[in-house]
């Protein structure tokens, strides 16, 4: 096991951050659709990175695009809650 390994999930943050800006792009976009956004964007994100530059298979690239949209989603949910008080 690799540092490598660990790619899908480092993305999380990454895909936080297009996703936030697609918001802003967008506002009109109603909000249940930003969790669809947020797991479209980690799959993309990660196939791109791991099939690419990590030569890693197709299934585990999606699978983390998965796992670091889920994150990414849950992570806004969370920083949004904190920052309402």
């Amino acid at each position: 096991m690799d540092i490598t390994d660990f790619y899908g999930l480092g993305s999380a943050p990454i895909v936080t951050g297009i996703v936030e800006l697609v918001k802003q792009s967008l506002p009109e976009l109603d909000s249940r659709w930003w969790p669809v956004a947020s797991l479209a964007v980690g799959v993309l994100l990660n196939v791109a990175i791991g099939t690419g530059a990590l030569a890693r298979p197709l299934p585990e690239a999606i699978l983390n695009g998965v796992l670091a949209g889920l994150a990414a989603s849950g992570f806004y949910s969370y920083i949004k809650t904190y920052l309402r008080g």
